[in-house]
């Protein structure tokens, strides 16, 4: 056995040997039952690729292979997943364990009581089998996810509706059954949504079911555990796995699994960490897990439930007892209203039901239109023909949405056996790069070719139609390309976990308001001139936060205003691009004369779920500075076309636009000295993971150069705006206070916003909060001018343009016009300008995470001379920069090996440049359907 290998086991070994003697035991004796060869020799076979042979023949092995062999080897007889059959689980199931099978049998009793009570959520509207799981947790009441109720229903005010789809308002059911060989169904309707939790709330949705369906009655309650939770105890999860294409060792989890997903199954395990409102557990879940109920097998009790996971290393579960402070709040009438089925509002204060409803016959007519069909096969293709022949130049009905599923599932069944199709799916057919309002299929290759590249390479074409419906042939999105070529991209289980920041008991961000000196300007304007300027009038005390670095001529700015022996630097940083070099090359130059922690970033109990990306710095508690822009080359260029009259588009093509604020002012600076010095210390008493991979540790990629002629219009750049006088000044921060404020300011719009930010992720499954701000920006659209620019992934190649392909068309779907939607290349900015009269300026990126739970840092200023100057900028961007078009064909991505020469056209750039993982991560669930 190499000695790699030999390491990895032990280590498991070791933590298995502290926390479970017993399996422990059992696993070394089955481990050392059979040569390890030829376990090594298994798994190369189910990995599917060479493992490399050493100089002795002995299997070497990388540390991600390593993990995938011990894992394998171990978590078959460490963590079963068990059959349920006839709502009682199958203990012969656990035969790769005899520890778990006496632990489980000795147990039987209160495990098999409680597994009636666990049901699957389907929704027959979405499309897809089921949604995640939920347990009866009162007389008629099922408690599951707020992520996976959030599918089909949403909050409206203080009450909760159910969505509505193509074909109608959405309903939900329950199906206490659906076990492995038994077709038998059994059903009950969800007949009110009683409780979604918002964003900043655990995990949680309560809704009410029907009593009795088809002559059954519900099961009873499981009862909630009364004991705290403890360390190591064991538990189990009953709930629904479903099988997920993202887990990275897909043998593995069908070895785990038997090959048996979307049915109900018993997985036991034990508590990893207790927290006051979460536990951590290692039983082995899948993405339908969500909602499962967490049984303590010494009761039968419910200890939590489970809402998301990371594979190999730990699962969270929302404690039983914020279940049940939330039960019984809502019994009490202490939560948002509810509403029925149909979208009624129910009595305010109406409790789960304490006896069954009286029996209501209803009859519901419905009225279908049925055209006229005719269907012709050719060459297994089939067209479809719908309604009576118009003539020339009759305008043809939009599909129904019956239609356009038929169609789809005839293109899935023609088109998917290709190699090269990555995926195919409903969308809108793009012209001329932007977006038009005709449905398509969206067929996503691996690349897009051209009809004579087809034919050199033996290829067909691919079908023009499918039932009357269009093809858009698509390179694949770039993270679905990167899978392709086997670059390992993670994807979280579930939606993003808020993190554990705490907001410092004694600081408040309230607004200023009083006599200040400011500087408001813009990259590459005017940007590291003015950075330079504020850091060099630094005096004792500099102390700062960053996201990404790699600007040499800012790290000399920076070294250069703490020059004397008692100057004094004190940082807190993400991990992000260039960040470890500088913090390294900081202590090297300062000594201890630099102070520095990397911030508590990373999920699990962190402070931060993916990313501190705020950039501020304060000078002497005096003066603040305040960027979208971080320091690198891209964001600050040393460069000054304001000052020197340039007029070429240049500097505008190959740098950032970023907005900035510099602001003299003892009151509004103090604050966020403070706010950095309490991250300081937040950061030292949670501190960063050690080892921890930074983002530029991605691939990087060659993405093409753009050959784009000069634009005959002059270019223009502009001066910095320095007021000295009152302004009234709002800060903000995320996690802190900046959803509310944004949803205020937003409101208040009368006359125009103005929108300018790098992203506008709108995902198929946004929070509450995140989701209300979207909702409140497309609602302004019919009472105001309404306009927004977002950066052009086009620039990245055709992979980051099918990423961005994909957002154009949920935002058309949700209500934007998208006429009034550009693309800008460059567009780093975040910013927005409402009614000539208030302007927003930051690092806030319109996503879940940076609207909700990254550290991200802004300025409201409610001032018509500021929000003046930075509406005159804008308008320049919407009008010269940002209506561009490109050929994506031919626009493609490849990844760069390392040390590999750049070819030539292409540009090597790191794949953190252009999309941040955790939201792709999310993006990519969402877009997938994923359950749970």
């Amino acid at each position: 056995m190499s000695k790699l290998v030999q390491e990895h086991i032990e280590k498991l070994l070791a933590q298995m040997e502290r926390r479970d003697p017993a399996i422990h035991d059992e696993v070394r004796r089955k481990l050392g039952a059979r040569p390890f060869s030829e376990q090594v020799a298994e798994a190369r076979g189910r990995m599917g690729r060479t493992i490399a042979e050493g100089a002795g023949g002995e299997p070497e092995m990388t540390p991600a292979d390593a993990a995938r062999v011990a894992e394998t080897i171990v978590r078959r007889q460490a963590r079963p997943v068990l059959l349920v059959r006839n709502n009682e689980f199958v203990p012969e199931f656990a035969a790769d364990s005899e520890v778990w099978r006496a632990r489980l049998t000795s147990a039987m009793a209160g495990i098999n009581a409680a597994i009636p009570s666990v049901g699957r959520v389907e929704v027959p509207g979405l499309g897809i089998p089921f949604l995640g799981t939920g347990w009866l947790i009162a007389d008629d009441v099922l408690v599951t996810n707020r992520h996976v109720a959030n599918e089909f229903a949403r909050r409206d005010g203080r009450r909760f509706v159910f969505r509505t789809s193509v074909s109608g308002p959405l309903t939900a059911r329950v199906d206490f059954f659906e076990e492995q060989g038994r077709p038998e169904s059994r059903e009950f309707p969800v007949t009110q949504v009683l409780w979604i939790a918002g964003s900043a709330d655990a995990d949680i949705a309560f809704l009410r079911v029907a009593r009795t369906a088809s002559s059954r009655a519900l099961a009873r309650p499981i009862p909630l555990l009364g004991a705290a939770p403890v360390v190591d105890h064991f538990v189990a999860v009953v709930g629904y796995p479903a099988r997920d294409d993202s887990f990275p060792d897909q043998a593995l989890m069908e070895q785990i699994f038997g090959d048996v997903f979307d049915k109900k199954r018993l997985a036991p395990g034990q508590i990893l960490h207790v927290s006051p409102k979460e536990i951590e557990h290692d039983c082995t879940t899948l993405g339908g897990n969500s909602g499962s109920v967490v049984l303590d097998l010494e009761t039968g009790q419910a200890i939590g439930l489970h809402f998301a996971g990371r594979v190999f290393t730990a699962n969270f579960a929302v404690a039983a007892s914020t279940v049940g402070e939330r039960l019984n709040q809502l019994m009490r009438g202490q939560l948002e209203q509810p509403v029925d089925a149909g979208g009624v509002v129910a009595s305010p204060a109406a409790p789960p039901s304490s006896a069954p409803p009286s029996a209501t016959a209803t009859t519901t007519t419905t009225t279908f239109n049925i055209p006229i069909e005719v269907t012709v096969r050719v060459g297994g293709v089939t067209q479809t023909l719908s309604g009576l022949a118009a003539g020339p130049g009759a305008v043809q009905p939009a599909p129904s949405a019956s239609d356009t599923e038929a169609a789809l599932a005839e293109a899935k069944a023609y088109l998917l056996h290709d190699g090269d199709v990555l995926n195919v799916r409903l969308g809108y057919r793009f012209r001329r790069g932007w977006i038009t309002k005709e449905r398509a299929i969206v067929v996503e290759t691996k690349e897009k070719l051209a009809p004579y590249e087809l034919r050199d390479r033996g290829k067909a074409l691919y079908p023009e139609q499918f039932r009357g419906i269009g093809v858009d042939v698509r390179t694949a999105p770039l993270e679905d390309r990167l899978r392709a070529e086997g670059v390992e991209l993670p994807r979280v289980e579930e939606a993003v976990r808020r993190g554990n920041y705490v907001p410092p008991p004694a600081l408040r961000l309230r607004e200023v308001n009083e006599a200040m000196r400011a500087i408001f300007h813009v990259s590459p304007d005017s940007g590291f001139p003015n950075l330079s300027a504020f850091l060099a009038r630094t005096e004792r005390r500099l102390v700062a936060t960053m996201y990404e670095s790699g600007a040499r001529h800012v790290r000399d700015a920076v070294v250069n205003a703490v020059h004397n022996a008692n100057d004094r630097l004190r940082m807190v940083t993400d991990r992000k691009a260039g960040m470890e070099d500088l913090v390294s090359d900081l202590h090297q130059t300062l000594g201890n004369r630099f102070s520095h922690h990397w911030a508590s970033v990373g999920g699990g109990d962190l402070l931060f779920p993916s990313a501190y990306h705020i950039k501020v710095a304060v000078r002497d508690r005096q003066e603040m500075w305040l960027s979208s822009g971080n320091w690198k080359d891209s964001n600050q260029p040393d460069i000054d076309p304001a000052g020197t009259g340039e007029t070429s588009f240049r500097p505008l093509r190959t740098s950032n636009r970023e907005w900035h604020a510099i602001i003299d002012n003892q009151n509004l600076a103090s604050k966020y000295d403070a706010f950095i010095e309490y991250d300081f210390s937040e950061a030292e008493r949670v501190p960063a993971r050690e080892g921890l991979a930074p983002a530029s540790a991605l691939p990087d990629l060659f993405v093409p150069i753009a050959l784009e002629a000069e634009a005959r219009a002059r270019a223009r750049y502009f001066q910095p705006l320095e007021v000295n006088r009152r302004l009234r000044i709002q800060p903000l921060l995320t996690p802190d206070n900046y959803a509310g404020h944004m949803r205020d300011i937003i409101q208040s719009a009368e006359r125009g916003i103005l929108f300018q930010n790098q992203s506008f992720n709108l995902l198929a499954n946004n929070e509450p909060d995140a989701e209300e701000l979207f909702t409140l920006m497309r609602d302004k659209q019919q009472t105001c001018e309404v306009k927004i620019v977002l950066r052009d992934a086009r620039e990245f190649g055709s992979g980051a343009a099918a990423g961005q392909q994909v957002l154009l068309e949920r935002l058309q779907d949700f209500g934007f016009d998208m006429d009034n939607i550009r693309l800008q290349k460059g567009c780093h900015t975040k910013g927005i300008v409402v009614d000539s009269s208030v302007v927003v300026l930051g690092s806030h990126n319109w996503t879940n995470q940076g609207m909700l739970y990254n550290r991200d840092a802004s300025l409201v200023v409610h001032d018509p001379e500021v929000a003046a100057y930075f509406e005159r900028i804008f308008r320049f961007d919407w009008e010269f920069l940002a209506k561009q078009e490109a050929d994506e064909s031919v626009n493609m991505v490849r990844l760069a090996a390392p040390g590999e020469a750049t070819p030539e056209g292409m540009r090597r750039v790191p794949m953190t440049e252009f999309f941040e993982m955790d939201d792709v991560r999310r993006a990519s669930a969402a877009a997938a359907g994923k359950n749970g």
